[in-house]
C-alpha cells in the first residue's frame, strides 16, 4: 500500500471506533500535518454502532480520504491473529492516538513491543507509558472534563497532535 500510494510514512492506529477514542480528532490532526507524503492507517471500522461518527465522512471533510486507509474484520475490529497484529504494527512507522481516556493503553504497549514510537495526548496513562521524548511524544491537551463516572476525559489539542506527528516523520 505504501508503495502504491507513494507514501514515505505510515502512521497507524488500532482502536475501536468509539467516541472515547476520538478518531475524528486524529484524522483532523493528520489533515493539518505539514508532511504530505504520509498515510494514516486506521485499524477500525469506519462506521460503528458504538459511535455516531462516520470516519469516511470525516476524512472527506478534511480532504484526506485518499490518504486514510481502513482495515478491520467485519465481525470484530480485533479479529486478527497475534501474528497478523504483529505484522500490522511493524508496517506502521509509528503509532498515533487521540484517545480521551485510557486506563492502560494496550495498543501503546503493543507498539512499543515492536519498537515503534507513539504520539499520544499528555493525559491518562500515556505520560507514564511513554515518558516525554523517551518512547514517543506527548501532545498538549486542549480541554479536560470530570465525567459522572469519576474519570477525567481530555481532548487533545489538534495542532499539537499534528506537530508531534510531523516531528516523528
Amino acid at each position: 500500500i505504501r508503495d502504491n500510494l507513494g507514501a514515505e510514512y505510515v502512521i497507524g492506529c488500532v482502536a475501536q471506533n468509539t467516541m472515547r477514542k476520538r478518531l475524528e480528532r486524529l484524522i483532523e490532526a493528520f489533515s493539518k500535518m505539514e508532511t504530505n507524503d504520509a498515510l494514516l492507517h486506521l485499524h477500525t471500522p469506519p462506521v460503528s454502532q458504538m459511535s455516531p461518527v462516520n470516519l469516511f465522512d470525516i476524512a472527506k471533510k478534511f480532504k484526506v480520504q485518499d490518504k486514510v486507509i481502513f482495515s478491520y474484520s467485519p465481525n470484530s475490529v480485533f479479529g486478527v491473529s497475534d501474528y497478523g497484529m504483529n505484522m500490522l504494527y511493524n508496517y506502521f512507522d509509528y503509532f498515533a492516538t487521540a484517545s480521551s481516556f485510557e486506563g492502560f493503553g494496550m495498543p501503546v504497549l503493543e507498539s512499543e513491543a515492536v519498537g515503534k514510537p507513539v504520539v499520544a495526548p499528555n493525559s491518562g496513562s500515556f505520560p507514564e507509558l511513554l515518558g516525554e521524548n523517551e518512547r514517543g511524544l506527548l501532545a498538549s491537551i486542549a480541554a479536560t472534563s470530570l465525567e459522572a463516572d469519576g474519570f477525567t476525559r481530555s481532548l487533545v489539542d489538534i495542532e499539537s497532535l499534528a506537530d508531534k506527528m510531523d516531528a516523528l516523520c
